[in-house]
């Protein structure tokens, strides 16, 4: 299944929609960092070994503050994270 540790997932899907949050940091005096958030209408998912996957029960992945400067509602992207990550973007790109 999709939820073994340590191991890459890619997903790919169209942006639905994106913003940027700014996350305080837990460091007393250090600034905050922004995040991107966003949601995917999920077309597919695929392992680690490029084994499709069915029942993918997520939508919503976040990274870098970046990702919103780049990328925008209506594009089509391949997502890879790793499931111990929690959705955490390692990579996007356009497909």
């Amino acid at each position: 299944m999709w939820r073994r540790r340590g191991r890459d997932y890619e997903v790919r899907g169209t942006i639905r929609s994106i913003e940027v949050h700014e996350v305080p940091n837990k460091a007393q005096g250090k600034p905050a960092r922004s995040e991107t958030r966003f949601r995917l209408d999920v077309d597919a998912v695929f392992d680690a070994r490029g084994n499709r996957l069915a029942d993918f029960p997520y939508d919503d992945f976040r990274g870098d503050g970046e990702i919103a400067r780049e990328f925008g509602a209506g594009d089509a992207v391949k997502v890879t994270f790793a499931a111990s990550t929690g959705r955490t973007v390692k990579s996007i790109s356009r497909v």
